[in-house]
């Protein structure tokens, strides 16, 4: 993705508004192990068990899983220049 497409696509992501948001946003520097960002997932996971409110704690863990799903495909050969990754739910 240049630099222009990203420009593009945070771009539309500013648009989305609404009163009920859950994202969660990851970011692998380049060179860093992502096994180790899928364990501070899994950590984050546990953590969100004290969310009060059952749909936001439902949204959050689902939304922690789609990101450590998305990292376990990309572990053994995660991009040189990093990752970005986002996943949430809003309404």
């Amino acid at each position: 993705m240049n630099k222009q497409e990203m420009y593009d696509v945070l771009k539309e992501l500013e648009k989305i508004k609404t009163s009920n948001t859950t994202l969660i946003s990851v970011y692998v520097a380049s060179g860093k192990d992502v096994a180790v960002v899928m364990s501070a997932l899994a950590k984050e996971k546990s953590l969100s068990q004290n969310i009060k409110s059952k749909s936001t704690r439902q949204d959050v863990q689902a939304a922690l899983e789609q990101l450590r799903a998305v990292l376990q495909g990309v572990m053994h050969n995660p991009p040189a220049t990093g990752l970005a990754l986002f996943a949430g739910y809003y309404v």
